[in-house]
């Protein structure tokens, strides 16, 4: 952990809790962490920048735009 003060702080803060807390912290802790590894950063999508050009990326805009604006009312 980057900040040893903030890793102090949130143990000490730990040990008030009760052990159902202490759980729900974990689950929380690990939604956290888990997101974290699940994403692509900025890095990641560096390599593909102008890979695409502009018409391709105008039809697919348009398409997505067309696809996601529609309401179909029979499909609930």
């Amino acid at each position: 952990m980057g900040n040893p003060a903030l890793k102090d702080e949130i143990v000490r803060r730990l040990d008030g809790l009760s052990g159902d807390q202490q759980s729900r912290v974990l689950e929380f802790v690990e939604r956290l962490d888990s997101s974290r590894r699940d994403g692509v950063t900025l890095d990641d999508l560096q390599p593909l920048v102008g890979t695409i050009d502009g018409k391709s990326a105008e039809e697919m805009a348009a398409a997505i735009e067309e696809a996601c604006e529609r309401v179909d009312a029979d499909e609930w």
